[in-house]
């Protein structure tokens, strides 16, 4: 889900990704990533997570979550961007 995360202080918005990952997308996303529990990495889990991302580029930034809703990933998105 590709949203517009609006700044209190401006008309200016910020565009934010919205994703759900899997199980199987968390081992993918670890493993390329080198990322291990034994290592005591902050490992990716299922569930969603908001990254800032213009349209049609990849992410511009790491991926904030897990959350257990998409509109929980939003609203964590809106209350960092609008600090």
């Amino acid at each position: 889900m590709q949203t517009t995360i609006n700044h209190t202080d401006s008309d200016a918005g910020t565009p934010v990704w919205i994703t759900f990952l899997g199980e199987h997308d968390c081992e993918e996303r670890n493993q390329w990533e080198g990322l291990s529990e034994s290592k005591g990495d902050s490992i990716y889990t299922p569930g969603y997570y908001w990254a800032v991302c213009f349209p049609g580029c990849m992410p511009d930034s790491d991926f904030y979550g897990p959350f257990r809703s998409e509109s929980a990933a939003e609203s964590d998105a809106e209350e960092v961007l609008n600090y």
